[in-house]
């Protein structure tokens, strides 16, 4: 038993140790020796499992406090506040990046039927959207080639986020949300955003995929676009159109907009730290 302890002991303080390092460890430690599959069964039954570890944005402790303190600021907006929130992001689709599975006999590994097929430069579509309580905005496609610069995301506010606004508020009574990407804070930009009298969110911290619910809106279009198997850039643009119009039901978006004060909880609750969403 003491034996045991001290391997879940030698787990929790190198967890990304594999099963072959810590039968090492173990030796050294308690002078057991025992195969990397005894090691793992035996952590298995400590609980510890091997899994794929959560993938999160790298937080400076300065970028975590800003988010802490984002949290505390917001706390006391209600949902109707956040409803009249017009949440916006860029993401990038590519055809390499839509993971799928194939259902296969022994043997068939190699079969044409059940290869995917991959190219050595994939094409790849940058997509900006928004969205809100009232449903989702107008998507611009960038053109391939494009960086989107304070130039083109200022051509990007003037054709597709001001028209979705319109759309969605007819009465001007709403707040855009970005992210602090160097284009969308350009001195160029402020002064849009000034000149068109817009209300923003103007504290949003950076590294905070998890409190922007437009990131499990892009998740969402991504499991739809790998459903139709695009094999060409075309046709990758046509399903990011088809996700982002049609395939997204309108319950679904208001349910993510009015999770956004249980997001402000959990980064709370955590300190800043990285959350479940």
């Amino acid at each position: 038993m003491r034996a045991d302890r001290t391997l879940t002991r030698l787990s929790l303080k190198s967890r990304f140790k594999g099963s072959q390092e810590l039968t090492v460890d173990w030796l050294a430690s308690t002078g057991v020796a025992a195969s990397a599959s005894t090691v793992r069964s035996r952590l298995v039954a400590a609980g510890l499992k091997s899994c794929r570890p959560a993938r999160k944005p790298l937080l400076t402790n300065f970028q975590r406090l800003k988010r802490l303190k984002f949290a505390r600021n917001h706390s006391r907006w209600t949902l109707e506040d956040w409803r009249k929130v017009i949440f916006s992001d860029e993401s990038t689709f590519s055809p390499s990046a839509l993971k799928t599975h194939v259902r296969r006999r022994s043997g068939e590994r190699l079969s044409r039927e059940c290869i995917q097929m991959t190219v050595k430069h994939p094409e790849s579509v940058m997509v900006w959207g928004c969205f809100s309580y009232k449903g989702v905005g107008r998507l611009y496609v960038v053109p391939k080639g494009t960086t989107v610069n304070a130039l083109v995301y200022k051509n990007i506010l003037e054709t597709r986020m001001l028209r979705s606004a319109r759309d969605m508020f007819p009465d001007g009574d709403y707040i855009f949300q970005d992210d602090g990407a160097p284009c969308h804070r350009a001195k160029s930009i402020k002064s849009w955003i000034t000149e068109n009298g817009i209300t923003t969110v103007t504290d949003w911290p950076g590294q905070s995929p998890d409190i922007n619910p437009i990131e499990n809106l892009w998740s969402l279009m991504k499991q739809v676009v790998r459903k139709r198997m695009p094999k060409s850039r075309t046709e990758l643009i046509a399903a990011v159109i088809y996700a982002w119009n049609h395939a997204i039901k309108k319950e679904t978006i208001q349910k993510l907009v009015d999770s956004v004060p249980h997001r402000l909880k959990a980064v709370t609750a955590a300190k800043g730290y990285a959350t479940k969403y």
